[in-house]
């Protein structure tokens, strides 16, 4: 907003007028266009020069203090902190694999919190029924040897009874 002059006009700079312009000189000799202030300028120039670059000083990304003396993302005081926190993080998601491990379940249906007993993916579901076909599979096969196993048991039992029989009669015949 322009602001009053010593003789109570309105200071203002028209961009039109040249530099050289008569009637400006005259009326107000403070408003010349073609001299800028020479101690603002050098002042923002000493304001300049003392700033560091941005290659000069780093911040941390964390708290954003500048770092003195690193060139880590992290300062002194955030960097043992964000260990101790991965650290956390990384034992917090160790145990949860572990779990999901024990329950059968995929990376995916751990992360979309899927019950135990249930398949959420298409992988899981398929892997889940297969197993289910393989247990199914290996009790089919138990239950025929074990029913071998029996009938092996049979037969040597009524061998050895038949043989026993046959002995008793060998005997019996003999006394006689």
């Amino acid at each position: 907003m322009p602001t009053w002059s010593d003789k109570g006009k309105w200071k203002e700079i028209d961009p039109d007028l040249p530099e050289t312009d008569p009637d400006l000189t005259e009326t107000d000799p403070d408003l010349t266009q073609s001299d800028p202030d020479p101690i603002d300028a050098d002042d923002y120039a000493a304001y300049y020069e003392d700033q560091p670059g941005p290659s000069g000083v780093f911040y941390c990304t964390e708290c954003c203090e500048p770092l003195v003396d690193r060139a880590g993302p992290l300062c002194r005081i955030c960097e043992p902190y964000q260990d101790w926190r991965r650290r956390i993080d990384r034992e917090r998601h160790n145990k949860a694999n572990r779990e999901a491990r024990e329950a059968g379940l995929c990376g995916h249906c751990r992360k979309s919190k899927a019950d135990p007993g249930k398949a959420s993916c298409t992988p899981c579901r398929r892997k889940k029924t297969e197993s289910q076909a393989r247990r199914d599979a290996e009790r089919k096969k138990m239950r025929e040897k074990e029913k071998k196993s029996e009938e092996k048991k049979e037969k040597k039992t009524e061998k050895s009874t038949k043989e026993k029989k046959a002995e008793e009669k060998k005997k019996k015949d003999k006394k006689r």
